[in-house]
């Protein structure tokens, strides 16, 4: 992903925001939809999704399906920092889902 795609993401995901605090649901729903769009795996986005179906506009099914890919990315975020920080710190301080303790 390249960084202008990024920031056009995040962009999209505060107007996003703006919009769904407006109470436009339509134009947050189309904003947040460009955001997946243009950066699929920001777990910010992914998360806001998850959220949007959840509460806003309920779906629990579209809510349920951007809640497992935003865990999944911030699963193998997790695994990558693992390695940064070695295996035994990592494992001592490992705590996702609200289960703690090495994997």
């Amino acid at each position: 992903m390249d960084k202008q795609a990024r920031i056009k993401a995040m962009e999209l995901l505060a107007r996003s925001d703006e919009f769904l605090a407006a109470g436009d649901l339509s134009a947050a729903e189309s904003a947040l939809k460009e955001a997946l769009h243009e950066d699929p795996e920001n777990v910010e986005s992914l998360y806001a999704a998850a959220r949007f179906y959840s509460r806003a506009v309920p779906q629990p099914g579209t809510a349920r399906n951007y809640a497992a890919a935003c865990r999944k990315r911030a699963v193998a975020i997790s695994a990558a920092m693992d390695e940064i920080l070695g295996s035994r710190e990592a494992l001592s301080s490992r705590h996702l889902g609200g289960i703690i303790g090495p994997y």
